[in-house]
């Protein structure tokens, strides 16, 4: 999961960078200036993007991109709390086993 979210995240930001340095550097009309503005901050900027839209299909698909790269931020948290926690070794353990002549056990534990 860590490294879905990092690829989801890095890429979707990286296309909503992309197009938002284009449209601040092409455009002359000082709203689509601020559209592109608002594109190059992650997460937040494509729906505050959305928000100033020139149409309802440009502001669906800029919201898009903040819900993907919203889901690859979680992703990438979530996978990093597992990956975390899946490497703690266990704080104690125990074990037996079967000898010809009784048995065995022995516990080992970890401060």
């Amino acid at each position: 999961m860590l490294v879905a979210g990092l690829a989801l995240f890095l890429s979707t930001y990286l296309a909503s960078s992309l197009t938002g340095a284009i449209m601040v550097d092409v455009s002359e009309d000082p709203q689509r200036r601020e559209f592109g503005r608002r594109l190059l901050i992650p997460v937040a900027g494509p729906f505050m993007s959305a928000a100033i839209a020139r149409s309802a299909t440009g502001a669906w698909f800029t919201a898009l991109l903040g819900v993907a790269q919203s889901t690859g931020i979680v992703l990438t948290i979530v996978g990093g709390v597992r990956l975390a926690n899946h490497r703690k070794p266990p704080r104690y353990v125990f074990g037996g086993s079967p000898l010809p002549n009784g048995g065995q056990a022995s516990m080992l534990v970890r401060f």
